[in-house]
């Protein structure tokens, strides 16, 4: 138990508060306190507290408090545990108040209002209930003698003062440390001292500039002495000092910045005056910036619909000025030093994604200070941009069909599809504006051969999303009734072979129409050609087999003029290959010229003399509709010899009786139902010869399970329309799925191994070839990662590199890899620290709660998923802290020393403070340590000394020391010490007797008095005194021979005898 005086009344105490720690032996029941007055032996019995005898019982409670104690005693307290069965542990530390009744002292001499010169003798009376110490005499408030032993006298000497009223004061002490205080007693010393002290201030400089607390200065000198100095601002007094240095400092921050005149005055004891000269300076304290800006106004739209939102206002204000604007999306407050603030308020701001969005504004100024927000709210809706996505879902690519089929598509969209459409060679056949997307599509209608299937998906933003084309083969083996098919050529509505046509007017100049929406015979003037209309038709998409028995050209007519009847002639162009998108009057192909005609007008060619003869020759009337050709002459030499289609030619009249013109609506048209058409009929002839397959290779080995052909042709004798690869040497039928236009490009095998493909080919009529085969050996690259069966770590570690307790790793083929990684992100395998075994520790970047992924790979590269586990990383704190400041006063005369300044730091935290003699390290387990820096330091002795400041940590890492040195000069307090050698004391003497004494003193004896019976007879101002007695004149009986001796301090040494006349 520690127990403590917790609380005591000042002046003239009767109670006390005891407190203690709770004894921490499970078997305590209760407490007794005990107590006593005047004397620490024990065991204590004291009595006259409120609360009765000791002890007192105060069971459980650890604390107590004891009243009706007497002031006027010093009193003892303890405390003693006991159990439930009464036995008492042994006492507690003691404490102790002492006796509170101060001395009585007074002056008995001089009087008040005496005038003195001289030595003066001042003398006290003093007494205590227990017994006075000592007693100090005081002048003017100044110590000036200290008396341990009556009479208290002091020999005052006046004679170098100035004249002028003095106070006298006496204090008398005892051993409690109680002191009483006399009255004070004020004199007049008599003198003739009318010089003025001198006295200047020398810091600071007069003209500076000055801030926060600044030491005034000043040196002052009298001819006698300078009782006091006085420091002024502005005329105001300051302070004033009694003893040099004179120094003041002064708090320039508790007044405005400006101009001052700082002055002193000197005072000497005669009441004479010194004056200095005035010093101006000029207080300049800058006054720390805590006040935040205020952000006034910020708005932003209650819609918007785009991320970056344009800022409506934005304003802000400061005591001092706003250096700085910001906005974010989150309502914490950004540092001063944070990215993104600009000298003026942003005009918008962009926000991370749509949606219900807040911003917050903020405003800094120059000190760092930020302001509160203030925030704006808004609904960003983006608009719509992304198209829907969509794809044929059926019939599947390179199938053959026939008769009615559905054709499917499917489609989505971040919103929500409108329709979709479908298109067969880029013709539109149907729209559907609900799932599930399908249209009929009755092949019967158009003509056997290759078509492309896609879709268009749109969305109420009007976004339109593309399918990918899908090829497949119409082939529909009935005919109509008169054995005949129809394949209708063009971009006209109904043409089942679209983008098969392209059309260009030809004029008398140089003009390109081939992008006009319209075409234009014109004969000017009458019987000359002036305009013809140029046109080449791709009819590649007929078979092979195809008898031609009708071949028919539509055009519409959209205007005429001239004469009602025209005739309009149409040849097969020959000789030139023109290129229709360059052609012109003059020109086939924009460079070079047609053969020269004379028919024209002005001599344009106009590809007159490059035409063969009319195949038909047609009277156009003036109504507007479809006007037909029969070209069946020239689309059967198309068929029959490819290479004579160079295009078609429809002549302008040269039977024309006056300026006339016929116009047509051209393959550009915007009205599809108004465009071209080559309507072809035709019939098949049997074919019953298959295709043969002449080359079909892929590599000898692969690692994957779908294998490039390196080449596959087929040929036949009317055409090949589809080819198939499959892994089975049985032949296919015709209708088998899978078969594509086009040769395919690689192959897919069920599985791996030694494998054999087989490539075959049909035509039209469905014959289909022998196979050709070829083989390969598929070696699957190894695509299963490792498994980490095991990764433990311990739950804690004391360094950054910890141990692995466990990494277990395993693969389908084998592990060649193992990785420990900080990052839960897969390490790719050409990653660097990949190790051949399980590494048995890892180093973690830094302490703190640290999670570790562990990962294996194998010899294809495959890295498995990761396995994780945690680990607290408590580094051991190695780092000292820092002793920042340590500072003691120059001098001192006191062995404790005041500690200006301690202060330290540490990385982790400082946990003790210690001042040592020695510049050897303490342990951190030394006694002396405090949880605090401490306020003073006491040194073994006096004299030059340093003092050296440590610091510790929870670690017990130490510091380095910092010194701070210190000349400590103490007081002389030690009184002089007397002997009497003559008489002795208890003798008889008789009529003259000689006093013999003498004194010694640690510094010197300055001054020696001796007394009979209290009255000063004799004073020596040496260690000695040699005085003879005559006793003729005092009373028998015993006499008091007293000697005193003063040293330098005043400290007074006394001893007396007693002795018999």
């Amino acid at each position: 138990m520690v127990l403590l005086v917790a609380a005591q009344a000042t002046c003239f105490a009767s109670s006390i508060v005891l407190q203690w720690d709770a004894d921490t032996d499970p078997s305590v029941t209760g407490y007794k306190v005990y107590y006593q007055a005047d004397s620490a032996t024990q065991p204590f019995q004291g009595t006259g507290a409120t609360q009765g005898a000791a002890p007192l019982d105060v069971q459980s409670l650890t604390s107590a408090t004891i009243t009706g104690l007497d002031p006027a005693h010093a009193y003892y307290f303890a405390v003693a545990a006991y159990n439930a069965s009464g036995v008492e542990s042994s006492y507690s530390n003691v404490a102790s108040i002492p006796e509170l009744t101060p001395p009585t002292v007074s002056l008995s001499s001089p009087t008040a209002s005496t005038t003195v010169s001289g030595t003066v003798s001042v003398n006290a009376s003093a007494s205590d209930n227990v017994g006075v110490t000592k007693v100090e005499f005081y002048v003017n408030g100044v110590l000036k003698a200290t008396d341990t032993a009556t009479p208290y006298v002091y020999s005052w000497n006046t004679a170098g003062l100035a004249s002028g009223s003095y106070t006298l004061q006496a204090k008398a002490y005892d051993a409690a440390g109680n002191v009483g205080q006399s009255g004070v007693v004020s004199v007049t010393v008599a003198g003739s001292d009318t010089t003025a002290p001198t006295v200047s201030v020398t810091s600071p400089a007069t003209g500076s500039v000055v801030s926060g607390t600044v030491t005034i200065a000043a040196t002052a000198s009298d001819n006698v002495g300078v009782s006091s100095v006085e420091f002024y601002e502005n005329g105001a007094l300051l302070y004033a000092a009694n003893t040099a240095p004179y120094n003041y400092s002064w708090n320039t921050t508790s007044i405005a910045n400006g101009s001052y005149t700082l002055s002193a005055k000197a005072y000497d004891a005669s009441g004479n005056i010194g004056q200095s000269s005035n010093v101006s300076v000029t207080v300049n304290n800058v006054v720390a910036d805590t006040t935040a800006p205020t952000v006034s106004s910020f708005s932003i739209p209650a819609t918007a619909t785009s991320l970056t939102v344009a800022i409506s206002s934005f304003t802000a204000s400061d005591n001092v000025g706003v250096t700085g604007y910001l906005v974010t999306a989150s309502s914490t407050a950004p540092s001063a030093s944070a990215s993104g603030w600009s000298s003026t308020a942003p005009t918008s701001f962009t926000f991370s994604a749509a949606g219900s969005k807040t911003a917050y504004a903020w405003a800094k100024d120059a000190a760092g200070n930020v302001s509160a927000a203030k925030s704006g709210s808004v609904t960003i809706t983006l608009p719509d941009t992304t198209a829907p996505t969509v794809s044929i879902t059926a019939p599947a690519a390179g199938v053959t069909v026939g008769g009615t089929v559905s054709v499917t598509a499917s489609a989505s969209d971040n919103v929500g599809v409108s329709k979709v459409e479908f298109y067969a060679n880029n013709i539109l056949q149907s729209s559907s504006s609900a799932a599930p997307y399908s249209f009929s599509w009755n092949t019967a209608s158009v003509a056997n051969g290759s078509y492309s299937l896609s879709a268009k998906a749109y969305d109420a933003a009007g976004n339109v999303g593309q399918s990918a084309n899908i090829l497949v083969t119409v082939n529909n083996t009935a005919t109509s009734s008169a054995g005949t098919l129809t394949a209708v050529f063009g971009n006209a509505n109904g043409s089942n072979y679209p983008n098969t046509v392209e059309d260009t007017f030809l004029n008398i100049n140089t003009d390109v129409n081939g992008s006009n929406v319209a075409l234009n015979t014109y004969t000017w003037p009458a019987n000359t050609p002036a305009n013809a209309i140029l046109m080449k038709w791709d009819v590649s998409a007929l078979p092979a087999n195809a008898q031609i028995q009708s071949a028919t050209l539509n055009l519409n007519l959209i205007s005429s003029s001239g004469d009602t009847s025209y005739q309009i002639p149409v040849s097969e162009i020959i000789n030139k290959q023109p290129v229709i998108a360059k052609s012109t009057g003059y020109t086939y192909d924009g460079t070079n010229p047609w053969t020269a005609s004379s028919v024209p007008y002005g001599g344009v060619p106009l590809a007159q003399s490059d035409i063969a003869p009319a195949a038909d020759a047609p009277l156009i009337d003036q109504t507007n509709g479809y006007k037909s050709w029969n070209v069946t002459s020239i689309v059967k030499d198309w068929v029959a010899n490819p290479g004579n289609n160079m295009g078609l030619l429809l002549n302008s009249s040269n039977l024309a009786t006056s300026d006339s013109s016929r116009t047509f609506a051209s393959s550009e048209a915007v009205d599809a139902t108004q465009r071209p058409q080559l309507v072809v009929t035709y019939t098949l002839a049997s074919d019953t010869t298959a295709p043969t397959v002449g080359t079909f290779t892929m590599p000898a080995t692969a690692t994957s399970q779908t294998v490039a052909i390196s080449s596959f042709t087929a040929s036949d004798n009317v055409g090949v329309t589809g080819y198939l690869v499959t892994e089975s040497a049985t032949a296919p039928s015709a209708s088998a799925t899978g078969w594509s236009a086009s040769a395919p490009s690689s192959f897919t095998f069920s599985a791996a191994g030694s494998k054999t493909a087989y490539a075959w080919a049909k035509d039209a009529a469905g014959n289909v070839s022998a196979a050709k085969n070829s083989s390969v050996v598929i070696t699957l690259p190894d695509t299963t990662a490792p498994t980490v069966g095991t990764f433990t770590m311990p739950a804690t570690a004391t360094s950054l590199t910890v141990a692995i307790s466990s990494f277990t790793a395993s693969d389908n083929v084998g592990v060649t890899g193992y990785l420990v990684t900080e990052s839960a992100t897969a390490p790719a395998a050409s990653a660097t620290g990949w190790s051949a075994s399980a590494p048995s520790s890892f180093t973690f970047s830094a302490a703190g709660s640290k999670t570790a992924y562990a990962w294996a790979m194998d010899a294809a590269g495959n890295v498995s998923a990761a396995k994780s586990s945690s680990v607290v990383i408590t580094l051991p704190d190695t780092t000292a802290p820092t002793v920042g400041t340590f500072t003691m006063p120059a001098t001192a005369t006191s062995q404790a020393v005041a500690i200006s300044s301690f202060t330290a730091s540490d990385n982790v935290g400082v946990t003790g403070y210690l001042v040592t003699e020695s510049a050897t390290a303490p342990s951190a387990s030394a006694t002396g340590w405090s949880s605090i820096a401490p306020a003073s330091f006491t040194f073994s002795a006096a004299g030059s000394k340093t003092a050296y400041a440590w610091a510790k940590d929870a670690a017990g890492n130490i510091s380095a020391a910092k010194s701070s040195s210190v000349a400590i000069t103490l007081p002389d307090t030690t009184p002089p010490t007397v002997t009497i050698s003559s008489p002795v004391s208890g003798s008889k003497v008789g009529s003259r007797v000689t006093i013999k004494a003498s004194a010694s003193d640690n510094v010197a004896v300055t001054k020696m008095q001796l007394y009979i019976d209290n009255v000063l007879k004799a004073t020596s101002s040496s260690s000695t005194i040699n005085w003879t007695w005559n006793t003729n004149s005092f009373s028998k009986g015993t006499h008091v021979i007293l000697v005193k001796a003063y040293d330098a301090a005043n400290n007074s040494g006394s001893l007396s005898i007693t002795v018999t006349k």
